[in-house]
């Protein structure tokens, strides 16, 4: 079976639709011919425009736009669009020559080409809360998301929820729609005492402390995160400082302005994006992951806390629920009290952060991109009506 895989999410800073298109191609290539795009020319001429128009800059707090971002922020959608184009012709000449079984779009909307194809829709939150999303996203979704699945003839969802969402909003049959759930990097495991050591000299970790994982945006919920740790007593907050990992997204002017006036004077501190060869050390050296996201397609960093042996703290969503199973403490993502006395707790009570990093580590192991990618190819087989060999 030879499958054509759009590897343009994993060129830029990966978060978790990046990680999940890099990590599921590489799992698929070990059982499949597996042709990544873009290659040559096509991924050069991304990375630029995608470095061009994107990034992860904190934003400018009472201060107008420099003559330069507000050019780069005006030609931003005419080079995407430019970029869009380009590597639009490159997909669809190499699908015409390469003879494809399956086209796997990734990333929600696929080109259109004559090829079975399956996209992987991660969560619908665009159409569910417009709220959340820049507007020129929303626009993009309004034009092309719904036509664009059209041409699928099977949708990928990464979990129950979003399965059920998809065929509740987009009126999808149930029999065209299947969940994989994610899997998590290999590369997370257990890190030696030398990587502990090593991530924490690089990024100055303290001796314990609270993480979040997640790009900084509304549906995140950090602000409310930041104002229940703030109202904890300043004895356990200089015991344990509340570390944030991940970059600025849009809409953040609230977030970065509580933050410099607020809670990086108590305690908060920001990270940033972190190297992906650090990260299974900030996960296994912290007291507790916090998690009080508002809405999920999958939750990656829950199973990732898991898989390195940690307790999580997590919001009392469905999605989480079907995810971290009994092996979370959750709480509702508006409670400022609850998650207050949650993080109080797990940081003075070592009976109760232990019982949460109980069997975290078993059930975590459920979620490997080696049953992510064979579940993935039974999809492909069932969609074909075949039980095509596997290529080595």
């Amino acid at each position: 079976m030879n499958v054509i895989w759009n590897g343009l999410a994993a060129l830029k800073t990966r978060t978790g639709i990046g990680h999940y298109t890099a990590d599921l191609a590489d799992a698929l290539a070990q059982q499949l011919s597996v042709a990544t795009y873009p290659i040559g020319y096509y991924a050069s001429f991304a990375r630029k425009a995608y470095a061009t128009v994107s990034g992860h800059r904190k934003p400018a707090i009472g201060q107008s736009p420099t003559p330069l971002r507000r050019i780069l922020k005006g030609v931003a959608p005419l080079l995407r669009d430019m970029g869009n184009r380009v590597l639009r012709h490159g997909f669809e000449s190499l699908c015409r020559k390469g003879r494809f079984d399956v086209y796997h779009e990734p990333n929600f909307i696929p080109f259109r080409v004559d090829v079975p194809t399956v996209v992987t829709i991660h969560d619908l939150t665009v159409l569910l809360h417009p709220e959340w999303h820049p507007r020129d996203r929303v626009e993009l979704w309004e034009r092309e998301f719904r036509s664009g699945l059209g041409y699928a003839q099977h949708l990928i969802t990464v979990s129950e929820q979003t399965r059920g969402d998809v065929i509740r909003v987009l009126g999808w049959p149930t029999d065209r729609v299947t969940t994989v759930h994610n899997g998590i990097n290999p590369r997370l495991e257990s890190p030696t005492p030398a990587a502990l050591a090593e991530a924490r000299n690089a990024l100055e970790l303290p001796d314990q402390y609270l993480l979040h994982v997640g790009t900084l945006e509304p549906r995140k919920n950090v602000l409310m995160l930041m104002k229940a740790y703030v109202s904890l007593a300043v004895k356990v907050r200089r015991e344990c400082p509340l570390l944030l990992v991940g970059g600025w997204g849009w809409n953040a002017e609230p977030v970065a302005r509580y933050f410099d006036e607020v809670a990086r004077h108590a305690g908060v501190r920001h990270l940033g994006y972190v190297p992906h060869e650090h990260l299974p050390a900030v996960y296994t050296l912290a007291r507790a992951l916090v998690f009080p996201t508002l809405y999920e397609g999958f939750g990656l960093p829950v199973i990732e806390m898991m898989a390195c042996g940690g307790a999580v703290l997590a919001s009392d969503i469905e999605c989480l629920r079907e995810v971290g199973g009994g092996h979370a403490r959750f709480i509702p993502a508006t409670d400022t009290d609850g998650w207050r006395d949650a993080m109080e707790q797990v940081i003075n009570d070592n009976d109760h952060r232990n019982d949460l990093r109980r069997g975290v580590v078993e059930h975590a192991a459920m979620f490997r991109y080696e049953r992510c990618a064979k579940e993935t190819i039974t999809v492909y087989q069932r969609m074909l009506g075949t039980g095509h060999r596997m290529v080595a």
